[in-house]
C-alpha cells in the first residue's frame, strides 16, 4: 500500500481484506490559503462509515460520520493523516500531502545603510521565491512605487508587498538608515574564518563566493529550530546590513557590496556567535 499521494489527482489504496479507499485531492493555491480538499471514498465494507482527517501540524481533526464518500473542504496546505472505519469496526489508514499550488517567500534585507550623496537599488524580482505578477513598495516616509526595481534615496521603514497571478500574496519590511547616523559596532577580537564555510559544533555558516565579485549568498544550517541575528561589518567594525530571522534551522540571505575590501560576517545565534571574513574583490 501506498502511504501518501502526490496530489497528482485520484489515489487508490486496496487493503488485504477487500476495501479500497479512493482519496482525490485539490492543493490550495496558496501556502497560507485554506481552499484545499480532500475527496474520500470507500469501497466495500458495512455502512455507516466514520472519517476522520487530522492535519498532523496543528493537530486538527476534522470528522464526517455517514455514507461510504466524504468531502472535506476548505483545508490548508499540510500533512494529513486518514483514517476510515466500517460499522464492523475495520479501519483503513493511509495519510496525504496536501502542498500549495505555489509557495511566495521574501529574503528582505534587514537595514540598508544609505550613504550620503548615494542611493540603494533594489529589483523585487531578486527578492522573493516563487512568480509574481504585482509588486507594491511603500514606505513611512511616503515613498511609493509599483515597479520590481526601485532607488530609495531617503531614510525609512520600507514594506514590499509580492502578489502572485491567483492572488496570494507575501509581504515584508526593512529599514533604510543613513550610514552618518549609525552608531560603529565592534567587531575585535576574532577577525572570521577566510575560507567562506565554517563548522561550529553542528552548525554551519557559510558566505560565497569567496572572495565575490560584489553579489553573495549568506547560508546557515543549524542544529535544531532557532532565531538567527546576522550582521556584516567592514574592517574598520562599522555596521552596513543586518538581518533577523526566527522559527527556522537553514537561512538564506543575498545582497551586494560596492566596494572590494575585507568584510566580517558575524553569525549569532543560540549556539553561539561565529565570524567569516568575505572578500570583495572586482
Amino acid at each position: 500500500m501506498r502511504i501518501y499521494t502526490d496530489n497528482s489527482g485520484t489515489d487508490i489504496f486496496t487493503f488485504s481484506y477487500g476495501n479500497t479507499l479512493e482519496i482525490t485531492s485539490v492543493p490550495p493555491l496558496c501556502e497560507d490559503a485554506s481552499n484545499g480538499s480532500i475527496d474520500i471514498k470507500i469501497w466495500g465494507g458495512r455502512p455507516p462509515f466514520y472519517f476522520e482527517l487530522e492535519d498532523t501540524l496543528t493537530k486538527i481533526r476534522y470528522t464526517r460520520l455517514g455514507k461510504a464518500e466524504q468531502y472535506f473542504t476548505q483545508l490548508p496546505a499540510g500533512f494529513y493523516n486518514i483514517s476510515v472505519s466500517d460499522d464492523n469496526d475495520r479501519t483503513l489508514k493511509s495519510a496525504l500531502l496536501l502542498e500549495p499550488v505555489e509557495t511566495l517567500a521574501l529574503n528582505l534585507p534587514g537595514i540598508q545603510l544609505l550613504e550620503t550623496g548615494k542611493s540603494i537599488q533594489l529589483d523585487a524580482s531578486a527578492l522573493h521565491t516563487g512568480t509574481a505578477t504585482n509588486y507594491l513598495w511603500t514606505s513611512d516616509n511616503g515613498f511609493n512605487s509599483a515597479d520590481a526595481l526601485v532607488e530609495l534615496t531617503e531614510e525609512g521603514i520600507y514594506e514590499l508587498i509580492v502578489q502572485n497571478e491567483n492572488a496570494c500574496t507575501v509581504k515584508g519590511n526593512f529599514t533604510v538608515k543613513n550610514s552618518s547616523n549609525t552608531i560603529s559596532a565592534n567587531t575585535s577580537g576574532n577577525s572570521g574564518n577566510s575560507t567562506g564555510k565554517l563548522t561550529a559544533g553542528k552548525a554551519e555558516y557559510k558566505a560565497y563566493p569567496n572572495p565575490s565579485p560584489g553579489f553573495y549568498n549568506i547560508e546557515a544550517i543549524l542544529p535544531e529550530t532557532s532565531e538567527i541575528n546576522i550582521r556584516i561589518f567592514n574592517i574598520e567594525g562599522k555596521l552596513l546590513s543586518e538581518w533577523k530571522d526566527r522559527g527556522k534551522k537553514h537561512y538564506r540571505f543575498n545582497s551586494d557590496i560596492n566596494m572590494p575590501g575585507s568584510y566580517i560576517v558575524e553569525f549569532d545565534t543560540p549556539f553561539g556567535k561565529e565570524k567569516i571574513k568575505l572578500i570583495i574583490s572586482k
